[in-house]
């Protein structure tokens, strides 16, 4: 079927609908356009191929369920580095982020696209995607977030001749029915807006499509890079040099004014009612931005925010560079400045209040920003991600107390989008990784874990050597035997923690357990010669949340491994806790009290573990006894795992207890 595009139609599968020809009259920069006549046009085929196979779209998904290695800043750059504690997250916030899911890249047509931009809609995640490069190739799906753990790709819409750039929703109606525009980049037409709707969480064949450039006249218009939405107006930035802004009617498409410029990149609002803010974002060495009131009509008033460019890549000019306002004050908008970082400004005047002035940047580009009501979350290419708290007084930097490497070599986030829960992070090799920000009570889990206290996040069970467990029980730790009066030489060691003498990955593996108790495993690091004073001063991090086996409180069976958070580096020390009683009505609790192997933060003041090594089977054990001592049977075989070591090299096992040589 041929297809005439006019300024505006309205798809549905074989029908006949109006499209509108447009009156351009000029005013000052700034257009206003009204309706003229309605002309019966022909309509073309459904130009997206819908896929809603949940279980096809979601094997792209490697759910990973741990929480993130989100490392501390203690200090700014150091050598081309940023210098970090070594500890994950810090004792002192509130939060940590769970790193939820990695989606790989889309391939289409055997070529891999990357995702463009993200938009979160209450428990619902759309995505837009394109091909890099000068080849039209795009798609869009939805992420249904409703089981937070495993979160699915529900219904996926590809378009063979366009680039999707930008994507945003909003309910028409009823939440069944949620309308989902995307700005983008026809290989054919240039710039253009769709309008897709959606039933029950999928995309249907009904649409609605503006072409963009019919709007500015003067040319094509080449892409349409960003899209913001209010109640009664759509806002779209489109160009590079036949481009500018356009405001659209949301409930029919219809155009309703525009204001042509060179270099738009971005739109933001700060809310959806009339009044409020609308500014359009201008890059290059004289980068702008463009604010004005949520109406009928462009009248902008232009600020000049100094340049905005990206270094170290080969089209300096080209880059991503997102805004959103502030939570804390919806008159102060956060930009990515490219190579400059980030930048607040004052919308109603142009001020610059705060600037990172690229501090948090090694090599990278700050390419995207977003917020929650607590920190600034910047996307910075190669340096990742960082994570900033607001600014309290004019002149202060955006200093982050957070970054992340996403957590794999040569990585490049491209754009990150958080809403106080959630935090999605597009890399630069076409992916994205899902993170959920976690309120930190007093303990924070490695992994999510079902009803039973079991982690959802385990490695494949380790093999454990046949002659460890029985002779802990025959020579070492026997049933109800006082451990302490027995081998009293394990209490005379010095050594009670494990220190890392190389860089590795280390795992934690349960053996056995015969407590009567459902107790809390967990973890926490300090540098050696740097240990905390007080217990209360402690990253605590929950390994097994019920550290029980199965078929005696719990669902642990012998082999099941854990793997520690991020590397460790040499002089790390790494100390355990169990928390006696801990685990209570599904969930964690403080339980009677905790147990350290750092004697000094145990209530009685006297030692409730010990480290062993078996020579034989080449095993590290570490062996508690829940009880307060000298209280119990004192026999120390409570919660017994075995410590490994990705690197032979990084423990020095000789000074742990030796047995079984």
């Amino acid at each position: 079927m041929k297809t005439k595009i006019m300024y505006l139609f309205r798809i549905t599968k074989k029908m006949k609908l109006y499209s509108f020809i447009i009156l351009i009259i000029f005013s000052s920069c700034q257009t206003t356009i009204e309706e003229d006549a309605l002309i019966e046009a022909e309509i073309e085929e459904v130009p997206y191929k819908i896929n809603n196979s949940t279980a096809l779209l979601s094997s792209r998904i490697n759910y990973i369920n741990r929480t993130a290695t989100i490392k501390p800043i203690i200090s700014g750059l150091s050598n081309g580095r940023l210098q970090s504690a070594s500890n994950v997250n810090g004792a002192q916030e509130l939060y940590y982020w769970e790193h939820v899911a990695e989606v790989a890249p889309l391939v289409l047509q055997g070529k891999t696209l990357s995702a463009t931009h993200i938009t979160l809609n209450d428990d619902k995640a759309y995505v837009s995607y394109h091909k890099q490069g000068d080849e039209h190739l795009g798609a869009v799906e939805i992420i249904d977030l409703t089981n937070a753990n495993f979160p699915e790709i529900s219904t996926q819409a590809t378009f063979l001749k366009s680039d999707i750039n930008a994507i945003t929703s909003g309910f028409s109606g009823n939440s069944s029915a949620r309308k989902v525009w995307l700005a983008m980049s026809d290989a054919t037409h240039g710039g253009q807006l769709i309008e897709l709707e959606t039933s029950n969480g999928l995309f249907t064949e009904n649409y609605k499509r503006v072409n963009l450039s019919n709007i500015f006249k003067d040319g094509v218009s080449a892409s349409a890079n960003g899209i913001a939405v209010t109640d009664d107006y759509l806002y779209v930035t489109s160009g590079k040099t036949f481009g500018g802004t356009i405001q659209l009617r949301k409930s029919d498409l219809s155009p309703i004014s525009s204001e042509k410029y060179s270099n738009a990149k971005y739109v933001a609002v700060n809310g959806t009612s009339n009044g409020k803010k609308v500014v359009s974002l201008v890059t290059g060495d004289n980068a702008k931005i463009k604010v004005d009131n949520v109406d009928d009509n462009l009248t902008t008033e232009t600020f000049t925010i100094g340049e905005i460019f990206h270094q170290n890549v080969v089209e300096t000019y080209r880059g991503k560079s997102t805004m959103e306002f502030s939570p804390i004050n919806d008159n102060q908008l956060y930009i990515a400045k490219g190579k400059d970082g980030l930048a607040l400004v004052d919308v109603t005047n142009g001020t610059i209040k705060n600037e990172s002035k690229g501090t948090m940047l090694v090599a990278g580009n700050t390419n995207g920003v977003s917020t929650d009501i607590d920190y600034v979350y910047a996307a910075n290419g190669s340096d990742g991600i960082s994570i900033s708290p607001h600014p309290t007084t004019t002149g202060e930097k955006i200093n982050p107390v957070f970054y992340w490497d996403l957590a794999e070599e040569d990585a490049s986030a491209n754009y990150i989008i958080a809403d106080g829960e959630w935090v999605f992070v597009a890399k630069g090799n076409g992916g994205f990784k899902i993170l959920r920000k976690r309120k930190k009570d007093e303990y924070k889990t490695i992994t999510t874990y079902n009803n039973n206290g079991k982690p959802d996040g385990l490695e494949e069970d380790k093999i454990v050597c046949s002659t460890l467990l029985p002779n802990i029980y025959a020579n070492v730790l026997p049933e109800r035997r006082n451990a302490m009066r027995d081998h009293p030489e394990y209490f005379s060691n010095p050594v009670k923690n494990i220190v890392v003498t190389e860089e590795t990955e280390l795992s934690l593996t349960f053996i056995d357990e015969g407590a009567g108790y459902k107790n809390v495993l967990g973890y926490y690091t300090y540098q050696e010669g740097n240990k905390p004073t007080a217990e209360e001063q402690l990253d605590k991090i929950v390994i097994f949340p019920n550290a029980s086996a199965d078929r005696s409180g719990g669902e642990l069976i012998r082999g099941n491994t854990m793997r520690l958070l991020g590397n460790f580096e040499p002089g790390t020390v790494i100390s355990f806790f169990l928390i006696a009683n801990g685990w209570r009505d599904g969930k964690i609790t403080d339980g009677y009290y905790s147990q350290h192997t750092d004697i000094e933060f145990n209530r009685s003041g006297r030692q409730q573990s010990i480290i062993f090594y078996d020579a034989t089977c080449n095993s590290t054990v570490i062996a508690f006894e829940d009880i307060t001592v000298p209280n119990g049977d004192n026999d120390f075989n409570d919660a017994i795992f075995e410590i490994s070591a990705s690197n032979p090299n990084a423990l020095n096992t000789a000074s742990f207890n030796q047995i079984g040589n």
